[in-house]
């Protein structure tokens, strides 16, 4: 009756130790009916580490699993940009050639124009 008091105690203490508190009594309550309290008590605490441990670590394999994905994505990112650069350097070159003939086209009018004044056409 005393045990159960002290859990309920502790339960409802209201202060941010009441899961370390009611984790050492329960271990104190099973290592009195168990015979082996010392052993109740570290194995409760080994188990609190252990799900620290392991949720850390899988943290770190979402993260590795993140980066890797990043890390996909930018090498198709550095792809699609080479693509494009070279798109745009044909696109380049074809405007530059565009360029050349409007010109050799404007000058051939040009001179078209100056032969039709020369003849006597431009009245």
């Amino acid at each position: 009756m005393e045990m159960i008091s002290l859990l309920l105690l502790a339960t409802s203490s209201g202060n941010g130790l009441n899961t370390t508190v009611l984790s050492i009594l329960v271990s104190l309550i099973i290592g009195l009916f168990g015979g082996g309290s010392l052993v109740a008590l570290l194995k409760v605490k080994v188990d609190k580490n252990q799900i620290v441990i392991s949720a850390a670590q899988g943290a770190v394999i979402i993260q590795s699993g993140v980066i890797d994905d990043l890390q996909e994505e930018l090498s198709r990112i550095k792809v699609n940009l080479t693509e494009c650069l070279n798109e745009l350097h044909k696109a380049e070159k074809e405007i530059n050639l565009l360029n050349n003939s409007l010109y050799k086209a404007e000058h051939e009018i040009q001179v078209l124009q100056h032969q039709v004044t020369v003849l006597g056409g431009g009245r």
